[in-house]
């Protein structure tokens, strides 16, 4: 539990602001990920290892990720971000370091974007989002970790909502010794005007 919140220090999070995962939860609710239909699988994957919000990914397009034989790399369009010279750019993650287990897993994310590229979904909402992710949390049983909440038709789940998934992603990267550029930029910090407060 330490080296977890020395973690969220080294990533210039407020605990009060944001809430993210504790080890044990984020291992249950990628566990969980992956055991669900593929839509839900790829967009609780899609969040718990980029940046993106649900309202980018409400834009989302095709021609945003490349494959480049060795990597699947995600392009966000200037319109969509707060930058005017650049993409936001980064390659979709194919492994991490699970904090629960301390061992490199399998993401599985860039052969779920694959899959969605192919099977060309169009339900790409805010509220699709936070409801697939709610329910994978329900299932996934994080009653423990975080209040109940009634949401619409799913009735009580716990409030785990994208950007916790987005932080503990930049904590996991801080406790794997990333530098704090890289998990600005991962996280889009800049591009998208997050709140997050990072120290430099």
């Amino acid at each position: 539990f330490y080296s977890w919140w020395v973690a969220v220090v080294k990533a210039g999070y407020k605990p009060q602001r944001r809430r993210p995962l504790c080890p044990e939860a984020i291992h249950r609710f990628h566990k969980t990920t992956l055991q669900q239909p593929p839509r839900a699988k790829f967009i609780g994957l899609l969040f718990q290892f980029t940046g993106i919000t649900p309202e980018i990914f409400a834009n989302f397009s095709d021609d945003w990720i490349q494959d480049t034989t060795e990597d699947l790399i995600l392009s966000v369009p200037t319109r969509h971000t707060n930058m005017e010279a650049s993409f936001w750019e980064f390659r979709l993650q194919d492994k991490w370091t699970n904090p629960e287990t301390q061992q490199k897993e399998e993401t599985q994310l860039p052969e779920m974007a694959l899959w969605y590229l192919d099977s060309s979904q169009d339900e790409r909402s805010k509220n699709t989002v936070v409801r697939d992710i709610m329910r994978i949390a329900r299932e996934a049983k994080l009653f423990d970790y975080r209040k109940s909440i009634n949401y619409n038709s799913l009735g009580t789940v716990p409030h785990v909502r994208p950007v916790d998934l987005q932080i503990t992603h930049g904590i996991n990267l801080a406790r794997n010794g990333a530098p704090i550029d890289f998990i600005r930029h991962r996280l889009g910090i800049d591009q998208i005007e997050q709140q997050t407060n990072i120290e430099e």
